[in-house]
């Protein structure tokens, strides 16, 4: 299943398809491998497989452009003076990787797990 097709089931999914009243639940796993999926749970040492897996897009590479505009200032001066700053970043999140750690929400049937993102993401680099 590629990404894009797990990116589409994810939103076509409903959270009352995820989440009931019974038995759902929080989990968490470690990713095993990427291609294809799989997630070692923690609580029993289940490997749950790319099929029984729904993803969020916190789980795909990711990048985000940003376009600020910003005033400074240097009124504490002797010749105060204004400068407009035009500012356009460009930040990328990375995908999920081995050995992340996953956020999950286990269906009530225990069939599904969705993750939701992935504990303490530590990949965040500014592009300029």
């Amino acid at each position: 299943m590629s990404g894009y097709d797990r990116i589409y089931n994810c939103l076509k999914t409903k959270p009352d398809q995820i989440l009931s009243t019974s038995n759902a639940g929080f989990a968490f796993g470690t990713v095993v491998t990427t291609e294809p999926l799989t997630v070692n749970l923690h609580d029993n040492g289940i490997l749950l497989e790319d099929d029984s897996l729904l993803l969020s897009p916190y789980c795909f590479d990711q990048f985000i452009e940003i376009d600020e505009e910003f005033t400074t200032s240097t009124a504490g001066s002797e010749d105060p003076h204004y400068h407009e700053l035009n500012v356009k970043l460009k930040i990328f999140r990375r995908g999920l990787e081995k050995g992340d750690i996953v956020n999950m929400i286990r269906s009530s049937d225990k069939q599904k797990y969705h993750i939701i993102d992935y504990k303490e993401p530590k990949v965040w680099e500014v592009i300029r």
